[in-house]
């Protein structure tokens, strides 16, 4: 069965890929792995998920009244994309991201970003108490004991309005 699905796909361009490969791809996206990048003790807002919530709906959920107390807060943990300016190093998993010299977070998942041109990663980051913007500062990412220079973003680097996966 594999051969001849494969051979039909010729014509079209299909290619076999691995499992690193397709990681990649969604860490690009800013897709979320659930136990990779989110658990149960993350909000959606805090993720990118927002658009899942639906509070202001006349359907009550367990939980409704929790979550926008959190949210009202606004305090991390929050899910953003982090790319390295040094396409050299490879992002795997818990690298620690600093802003101003300062710890903030972790990588939670890391790749090399072939639409990007360098290693790419998803990261939690906690801002300092009273702190509201994630993007400011200066990040850099440890990686193996060597600080990288590093750009964060609450949106993917890749494709953040979905122009390309939409059509």
């Amino acid at each position: 069965v594999f051969d001849v699905l494969y051979e039909a796909g010729q014509e079209f361009g299909l290619r076999l890929i691995g499992g690193e490969a397709l990681n990649a791809l969604r860490i690009e996206k800013g897709f979320v792995h659930w136990g990779h990048d989110m658990a149960y003790t993350e909000a959606p807002h805090q993720l990118g998920l927002g658009f899942a919530c639906k509070p202001n709906k006349s359907i009550s959920f367990i939980g409704r009244d929790a979550y926008l107390a959190r949210k009202e807060e606004g305090k991390g943990p929050f899910l953003c994309s982090v790319k390295l300016c040094d396409s050299s190093p490879i992002l795997h998993q818990n690298e620690p991201v600093l802003r101003n010299g300062e710890v903030v977070g972790y990588v939670t998942a890391g790749a090399y970003g072939y639409a990007t041109g360098s290693a790419v990663g998803l990261c939690l980051l906690s801002l300092p108490e009273g702190e509201t913007n994630v993007e400011t500062g200066e990040f850099t990412v440890m990686v193996e004991g060597v600080k990288f220079d590093a750009n964060v973003s609450l949106t993917p680097f890749y494709d953040p309005k979905s122009k390309n996966m939409l059509g």
